[in-house]
């Protein structure tokens, strides 16, 4: 039986073509992706958050890299809709520790003690270090909803400064996705807007085409 959402996927095909166009722009005008590593608060399984809407578009058609940490990756597996996170996460890659017990167990003395000065206490302020410690050793950017907020006036965010001198950049979506634009060129951005175009395009007539199909598919399907 033919499945009305297989016909009605050219979406990959519109992120395959203009994601070449951007890999040959980039190749004419070489420019590193930056990586940023995504906390847990920041999986987005909803869709509900248009700063990190945007920026998984941006990673989508090949401007900037995302991952996550293998601890980030593990807390995201589990939570009150896992199914719909595990569908998620899978779209991205996780990245573990090097292995090297002396230098990670300094790091991990330096983290703690910039972020959680009266010391570790719930495991998931253990899963907080290891997830900046991986993002250090990975030369990625942290990003995180955790902190600088009444309600939480500390936490990562609040502590970005001392993160900072630990050479940790974390950042808030909003902040990743002014980043992340901030490093496109002029046509890094024609051709996104041109996805984003034609992707609405797609979105707008799909819809019309599949209420159409609706009814006739008792003739047809």
């Amino acid at each position: 039986m033919i499945q009305l959402d297989e016909i009605l996927q050219p979406k990959g095909l519109i992120i395959m073509c203009l994601g070449r166009l951007e890999s040959l722009i980039r190749n004419m005008n070489y420019t590193e992706k930056l990586l940023f590593h995504i906390d847990t608060n920041c999986t987005n399984e909803r869709q509900n958050d248009n700063e990190l809407n945007e920026l998984e578009r941006l990673a989508e058609f090949g401007v900037i890299e995302i991952q996550y940490s293998e601890i980030t990756y593990s807390e995201a597996e589990v939570g009150k809709t896992p199914e719909r996170r595990i569908k998620k996460i899978d779209n991205y890659t996780w990245a573990g520790l090097s292995g090297e017990s002396s230098l990670e167990k300094e790091w991990r003395e330096r983290i703690t003690e910039a972020v959680f000065p009266q010391g570790l206490g719930k495991k998931s302020a253990s899963n907080d270090v290891e997830a900046l410690l991986t993002a250090k050793l990975a030369g990625a950017i942290f990003v995180t909803k955790e902190g600088e907020s009444k309600s939480q006036p500390r936490g990562i965010l609040g502590s970005k400064s001392e993160l900072l001198l630990l050479g940790i950049e974390v950042v808030s979506p909003l902040a990743a996705l002014v980043l992340a634009k901030s490093q496109m060129n002029y046509l890094d951005k024609l051709t996104f807007f041109l996805y984003k175009w034609l992707l609405t395009i797609f979105q707008y007539s799909a819809s019309a085409l599949k209420r159409y199909l609706l009814k006739i598919r008792p003739l047809y399907f």
